[in-house]
């Protein structure tokens, strides 16, 4: 059992709560940022520590410093607090007598669009093709993996979230399971383009590479490894056929029409990044293995998400 303390940063969202409850089952003390009232419950409730800190700067750093964390782990996702938390660190580590080690999320749309070729750890898409709501990522990781012995850093870019109730789901499922519970027989228009080709990922299997990540840090970080960088996916599949599959698991029996990114719409426009990944470095490197495969149970993961998300399919199913 470890006796290690993590501190991380979006600990009460959907990634963040179950990387936390992954370390606290390993055995190790977690602390996770919170917000508001709301979010110190949602911590204790889950034997996670909360630390308070409802203004923008990251001075709480200097609080998790003093309790002896030795990893942040940051999934703030924004190009204004990851600089600011890595500079933090740097500041804090240069009296420090073990330095704080930072793992941090970005993702696979910084590939850019190419669903051809298969790309790994060593690409990063030509801006022109980097969707522009992300374009910026490239450069921060450049920035951490720089920081070298001041800041040991660890990239993570998982690919496609699935399982139970992820947000990201409802650009394919939402419309979907409302035009299900009122008649099933419509047509929906999905945001995504018709040969959409991406890479996915259990949500349980990216908590189980980020505990593997903290517990070989110190062999894979920047300051002693030459690609600090992870792609993470369980596979890459063409979208259209299994949305179709996973309609008729729903019960859904009219027709669905990808339609593509709406004018405007900086966020399905990545969402639309097609690209050809794979995981075999992480694999290899942290002997880390995907335990839950989308192609093979999307019926079962797409029920999920439409019971959490629509009360009404609950009723529309137990009919069946």
């Amino acid at each position: 059992m470890s006796t290690k303390s993590i501190f991380v940063i979006g600990a009460t969202g959907f990634i963040g709560l179950q990387i936390a409850l992954a370390l606290r089952h390993a055995g190790f003390i977690v602390y996770g940022l919170a917000r508001s009232d709301e979010k110190i419950g949602i911590l204790l409730k889950n034997e996670i520590i909360p630390i308070l800190h409802t203004s923008n700067d990251v001075n709480y750093l200097e609080k998790v410093a003093k309790l002896g964390v030795t990893h942040v782990i940051d999934l703030s996702g924004t190009p204004v607090s990851t600089p600011a938390i890595a500079a933090k660190l740097v500041e804090i580590n240069k009296s420090n007598k073990v330095k704080i080690g930072l793992v941090y999320t970005s993702g696979l749309w910084v590939h850019g669009n190419d669903p051809i070729n298969e790309v790994d750890e060593t690409h990063t898409g030509a801006d022109e093709n980097v969707a522009e709501l992300i374009r910026w990522r490239p450069t921060l990781e450049k920035k951490l993996l720089a920081y070298k012995d001041e800041l040991p850093v660890i990239v993570v870019r998982p690919g496609l979230l699935f399982g139970y109730n992820s947000p990201i789901w409802a650009v394919f499922f939402k419309d979907l399971v409302e035009e299900i519970v009122k008649n099933g027989k419509g047509e929906v228009y999905i945001p995504v383009k018709k040969d959409l080709k991406t890479g996915f990922i259990h949500v349980t299997d990216v908590a189980d590479f980020f505990l593997k990540v903290i517990e070989k840090f110190e062999l894979f970080n920047s300051s002693v490894h030459k690609l600090a960088i992870f792609d993470i996916i369980s596979e890459t599949i063409e979208v259209a056929p299994f949305l179709e599959k996973a309609a008729k698991d729903l019960g859904f029996k009219g027709s669905i029409n990808f339609a593509g990114p709406p004018p405007g719409n900086k966020f399905i426009e990545a969402f639309n990044t097609s690209f050809v990944a794979s995981s075999k470095r992480a694999r290899s490197h942290f002997n880390w293995e995907p335990k839950s495969l989308i192609s093979r149970d999307i019926g079962l993961y797409a029920r999920s998400w439409a019971a959490a998300n629509n009360k009404d399919y609950v009723n529309f199913y137990a009919k069946l």
